[in-house]
């Protein structure tokens, strides 16, 4: 926190301590004091006998002890803070700590020191507005063919013997292999219309487990890359991650009262399963989940058309960061050939080697392992996270908003007003959402 004591207002920053080791550390660091104070080995006192937060009876008479007890409080906050400040130092980015709130904030400084333009940014900044308009829809396409995440779940309601998996730094690999920092530095994306009988759609109906696999490392490269795209699909007789209602029917003799309590349980169970579809209209999906039906029912689906998308060329402005200050870790994306996402993972790797070979506990076991999991959280922000972001408008100002689903666009009112029969007035449930600064097709 810092002040003008000469301005007439002063100008503090404020920081949520345990906010911000959460952005630095991780969603699942325990939100309390004790354990930081734990972790970071802080004492309020030289004297006192452990590590941690000291506990009070709170809402009892003041007491000479209960104020020293809260000036104790704010001592261990502010070494937190500095022992969170010297993690944050390390990574010695241009973006203030102040502005950091969550792991999806580092992974947006990291890509705004590399010099990335936002894909938004570019497009926005055109003159073509046929070009806009295309890519605008693009994102109404990509956005249908989104499934996050999915239920698979076969075996319902039995006692099984299971095995708990991973995949080591899934979206990372993802975004390695299908090449998708060549759309996030491209100085242009390019759309490649098709139809049923064009090149991306023969393409997906020849790909097999081995073309993906090849130990020939160009063919699979080039395997991979060809699946940036999305298709307009006949789901019939296809295995599809579908976004539905996953809940029984209201009976008709249910009540009123209950039709609405168990209407509203009904709602927030709407889910996506991935299932074999028996019919249903046209939807669009990645090439991905193309492949994917394909290789799982031996039924090449029914393709009405094709969009992929295609990187030309390079941004102008990318430059080389050095990660904790140190020159081991460097990434250069001026450089050809150099991927960001697989070299993240890669000093990851290289860090918790060193790290396995300090004593467990030590300062110097602590600093790496810090340091590795930052990786792990910028590498997960970076290709998925920030990638995705929607910001919702809460407000309740009526407005008209621009909205692309599929290959339409239509425009409607967020936040309508509603007259009902009986003149009762309310808010529509509709609001508006706008796309994050690093939102992209991919």
């Amino acid at each position: 926190m810092h002040a003008n004591r000469k301005a007439k207002l002063a100008s503090h920053t404020f920081i949520d301590t345990l906010q911000l080791s959460k952005a630095l550390q991780g969603a699942q660091t325990p939100a309390s004091m004790d354990y930081l104070c734990q972790l970071f080995k802080i004492k309020a006192h030289e004297t006192d006998e452990s590590y941690g937060k000291q506990h009070a009876d709170h809402f009892k008479p003041l007491t000479d002890n209960y104020i020293q007890y809260c000036r104790d409080d704010v001592e261990r906050t502010w070494q937190i803070y500095l022992r969170l400040r010297k993690i944050y130092m390390d990574h010695d980015l241009s973006i203030p700590i102040g502005k950091i709130s969550s792991e999806a904030s580092v992974g947006k400084a990291y890509y705004k020191d590399l010099g990335i333009t936002p894909f938004l940014e570019m497009i926005t900044n055109t003159q073509d507005t046929n070009y806009k308009d295309l890519m605008l829809q693009t994102c109404g396409i990509a956005m249908e063919a989104m499934a996050g995440a999915r239920a698979e779940c076969r075996c319902r309601h039995q006692v099984r013997e299971g095995i708990g998996a991973d995949f080591k730094a899934e979206y990372p690999t993802i975004n390695y292999l299908l090449g998708l920092q060549d759309l996030l530095i491209a100085e242009r994306v390019d759309i490649v219309n098709g139809d049923a009988n064009g090149e991306a759609a023969q393409f997906l109906k020849n790909t097999e487990i081995a073309d993906l696999l090849s130990a020939d490392k160009d063919h699979m490269r080039a395997t991979w890359r060809g699946l940036r795209g999305y298709a307009l699909v006949d789901p019939a007789c296809g295995v599809w991650p579908v976004r539905t209602l996953y809940t029984e029917d209201l009976d008709d003799d249910d009540n009123e009262d209950n039709q609405t309590e168990r209407g509203t349980v009904a709602q927030s169970a709407i889910n996506i399963g991935v299932n074999r579809a028996a019919h249903g209209p046209y939807i669009w999906v990645s090439f991905l989940d193309v492949l994917s039906s394909q290789l799982t029912t031996g039924v090449f689906p029914k393709i009405i058309k094709t969009r992929t998308l295609k990187p030309v060329g390079r941004q102008k402005d990318l430059k080389a960061i050095k990660f904790f200050g140190d020159d081991n870790y460097i990434i250069d994306l001026t450089k050809e050939g150099l991927d960001l996402f697989k070299r993240v993972i890669d000093m990851r790797g290289e860090i918790q080697v060193k790290r396995d070979e300090c004593i467990k506990g030590s300062d110097e076991y602590n600093r790496l392992d810090a340091m590795q999991m930052a990786l792990k959280l910028i590498a997960n922000a970076t290709s998925y996270g920030i990638l995705v972001r929607f910001d919702v408008d809460e407000s309740n100002e009526q407005v008209k908003v621009d909205v692309y689903y599929g290959d339409k666009k239509y425009t409607k009112d967020a936040r309508e007003t509603i007259v009902g029969y009986d003149g009762t007035r309310k808010i529509s449930g509709l609001k508006a959402e706008k796309p994050g600064k690093w939102f992209s097709p991919w």
